[in-house]
């Protein structure tokens, strides 16, 4: 009998191995399924209503400027836009596929940079706090009423936010695992991000707080089994003596990735000169609150319960918060770091140059969802977690309805389709601000009818800024153009900075018959009777 039980023993360990391998394929399989389920949502929430808007000035200029020889888009860039070119360059080889040039097509290449920063943040949840972590950030990301606004506009904002979270993913490996691999990758996505928006600088910078708060933890558990900061000096001399091989290698790939940036310094240097005035005003902290409104909810209608805006920031600052709870202290520092840090850089500095904004902070977005992930499974009740994230989910979907119903970008379509449709052959049509030529010629180039196309105060790309100013001076010029003219269109557009005060709008009402006029999303069509103008009404402008 005891022989009998002696194989039934020896049997054990290789059932219980197998056992184990069963688990693990199922908890793998679980989080295949999951993961993908997430990327489904994320692609159909991105893919949603895609081409349903016209696209709007920006977006029109940067297919304009990609569909030019490479040499041609350099010069403009340098000379008239201030992001440097490899987004440009990207959509220029995106257009070469021959998918088309319609607003679907070029938003198609967003799209799919969009659904990779969902792979990128849940591998990152997925290192600092396990898959679920990675599966709560990804599905957050999945349906970020702001990611998706960004993920479905033809500009660089959605490179960036990839870039940047490869960038942060590879830095977080090279420190935690070291490895040449890492900090290769680290170095080359981020000297590419500094390629696609200058604004990925400050994010840079927050690395390096990161960085150095990450290895000042680290050192400082090692001497003492605690955190002790102490004094600033002994705080460095720590790091030094604990983490010197780390530090020596970062210090190395910031000189990397300056010299791989110094190439552009010259066209850089260039674009500052072009744009001496600021088109925001210096932020303050009610700026600082809008955009956090922005990473956390952004056109969810807030007005509709009291402090809507304020409670929703709170909220999901505090989710932030909570995910020291259940990281690692290093994590936590080092995704807090990059939370904080760009926005509190960039926010300096704008009280200098004022370049504060929401999409300029794009990148910030993913350790905020992050940190708003590892808060919710950081909560003791898993019930009480999951109910929070569907209601999170539920107030992104809100969001996401009125981005698709609701909100609207500008009509260039239905402008340029007004125009074309009631304008005689030949007629003059001016355009306030110079570049929005630009979107009305995109969705009016494959009209027959011919129209001359002028810019106010100059033409299109005739100077350096994009949008210079109608000043009083100019009204000169606008009436030379018109003189002769039985009629003429004015088309207006971003006015706050090209003509605030409306200058040539209340001078063609002064001098000319208002016959039409359309108030589109964005655009203000006028059309004037020139041959009826009142000689009483005239006012006398000296020639240029």
């Amino acid at each position: 009998m005891l022989g009998s039980q002696i194989p039934s023993r020896a049997a054990s360990p290789p059932r219980l191995a197998a056992l184990r391998f069963v688990s693990i394929r199922s908890r793998t399989a679980w989080e295949i399924v999951a993961l993908v389920s997430v990327l489904v949502v994320g692609t159909v929430a991105r893919l949603h209503d895609l081409g349903e808007d016209s696209l709007w000035l920006d977006e029109a200029f940067s297919v304009y400027v990609a569909k030019q020889p490479l040499g041609r888009m350099m010069e403009i860039i340098t000379a008239h836009d201030t992001p440097p070119p490899l987004y440009y360059a990207l959509l220029h080889a995106w257009l070469g596929l021959g998918l088309g040039d319609q607003a679907q097509s070029v938003r198609l290449l967003s799209v799919a940079l969009g659904i990779a920063s969902i792979c990128v943040i849940y591998l990152c949840g997925r290192e600092i706090g396990g898959p679920h972590v990675g599966l709560a950030a990804a599905l957050l990301l999945a349906v970020s009423p702001f990611r998706v606004w960004y993920s479905q506009e033809a500009r660089m904002y959605a490179l960036l936010a990839l870039l940047c979270g490869l960038s942060a993913l590879l830095l977080w490996r090279a420190l935690m695992r070291g490895g040449a691999g890492a900090w290769i990758g680290y170095t080359l996505t981020t000297s590419l991000a500094l390629y696609t928006q200058i604004s990925a600088v400050f994010f840079v910078f927050g690395e390096g707080v990161a960085v150095l708060l990450v290895l000042l933890a680290r050192s400082s558990h090692a001497e003492s089994g605690r955190v002790s900061w102490g004094g600033v000096a002994s705080a460095v001399a720590r790091v030094w003596r604990g983490e010197q091989r780390t530090l020596g290698v970062w210090i190395v790939s910031q000189l990397v990735i300056a010299l791989l940036w110094l190439p552009w310094l010259p066209f850089f240097l260039r674009q500052g000169e072009i744009y001496q005035r600021f088109w925001i005003p210096a932020p303050t902290w009610v700026t600082v609150k809008q955009v956090l409104f922005d990473l956390t909810a952004i056109h969810f209608p807030h007005w509709l319960m009291p402090r809507g805006m304020e409670l929703l920031v709170i909220g999901g600052v505090a989710l932030a918060l909570l995910g020291g709870r259940s990281l690692t202290r290093p994590a936590y520092v080092f995704f807090l770091a990059l939370f904080l840090a760009p926005m509190l850089a960039m926010y300096a500095v704008s009280q200098v140059k004022p370049v504060f904004v929401s999409r300029a902070l794009i990148y910030v977005s993913m350790p905020y969802i992050l940190l708003m992930a590892a808060g919710l499974v950081s909560l003791k009740r898993w019930n009480v977690g999951a109910a929070l994230l569907g209601l999170v989910v539920l107030l992104n979907l809100v969001s996401l309805y009125r981005i698709y119903g609701v909100v609207e970008k500008e009509q260039w379509d239905r402008a340029a389709s007004h125009v074309l449709a009631n304008a005689a052959p030949h007629e003059l049509v001016l355009f306030v601000a110079a570049d929005a030529q630009i979107a009305f010629d995109y969705y009016a180039e494959r009209d027959v009818k011919p129209l001359e196309r002028r810019g106010l105060p100059v033409d299109v790309l005739s100077v350096g800024p994009l949008e210079p100013r109608m000043e009083e001076h100019d009204l000169a010029r606008m009436d030379a153009l018109i003189e002769g003219r039985d009629s003429f269109w004015l088309v207006q557009s971003h006015t706050a900075f090209a003509d605030p005060t409306e200058l040539a709008r209340r001078h063609a009402d002064e001098r000319y018959r208002r016959v039409d006029a359309q108030e589109l999303q964005g655009v203000t069509l006028f059309r004037y009777d020139a041959s009826a103008a009142q000689a009483v009404n005239r006012r006398q402008i000296p020639a240029r």
